[in-house]
């Protein structure tokens, strides 16, 4: 399992310099900022599960709005203050998805995420029958797999996707932005294929 950040128009970036400079800043469209957070698991068989979708708010009216999206075998969702996985949102992604997909004792592997290694956490996950791998700090890149091999082709999909995608309402919304966004990404996950999983 990883997580990703998903921005509500993940443009190209561009650069702009004089010849020779020593730094380079990224220009990049200012609405950008609004996102969520898409944690995507796969198994080793190759199959991707359910995405969870963490958007920002408190739980209650956003939360209410989201999770009628689709039904909990497609994805599910949480809300937290700032749209990352906390400590609550962690233990409501192994109730929503994790503990209804684990059949059989299952190994984890998640990155060094202070979270991940909360003991509540590895409690939670014990009585899946799941024992956690943690990829070392500095080592993702390298031992992480979906952080590797899926999430790079995963965001190339959600930005071509969203440069395609067709105009917007003249009053842009939270609920379209949480909506699209929600949108985007699964369209994105499905362009990501078997053989690259």
């Amino acid at each position: 399992m990883d997580q990703t950040s998903v921005y509500w128009e993940m443009g190209r970036r561009t650069t702009v310099e004089f010849l020779g400079a020593t730094t380079v800043r990224t220009t990049t469209n200012t609405s950008e900022g609004y996102r969520c957070t898409m944690a995507v698991t796969a198994a080793a068989d190759g199959r991707v599960l359910p995405p969870h979708f963490v958007y920002n708010g408190v739980p209650g009216d956003v939360e209410a709005e989201v999770t009628k999206y689709c039904s909990g075998e497609v994805a599910t969702f949480s809300v937290q203050e700032s749209a990352w996985f906390d400590e609550r949102v962690m233990m409501e992604w192994i109730d929503k998805c994790w503990k209804h997909i684990v059949c059989e004792p299952s190994v984890l592997i998640l990155d060094s995420l202070s979270v991940h290694k909360k003991a509540e956490i590895a409690d939670a996950l014990a009585c899946t029958g799941t024992a956690i791998l943690y990829v070392l700090g500095g080592c993702t890149g390298v031992a992480q797999p979906l952080d590797v091999g899926v999430m790079p082709p995963l965001k190339q999909h959600i930005r071509r996707l969203i440069t395609l995608s067709r105009g917007r309402p003249k009053k842009v919304t939270p609920q379209f932005r949480r909506r699209s966004i929600f949108e985007t990404a699964m369209d994105g996950l499905r362009c990501v294929s078997s053989n690259t999983v």
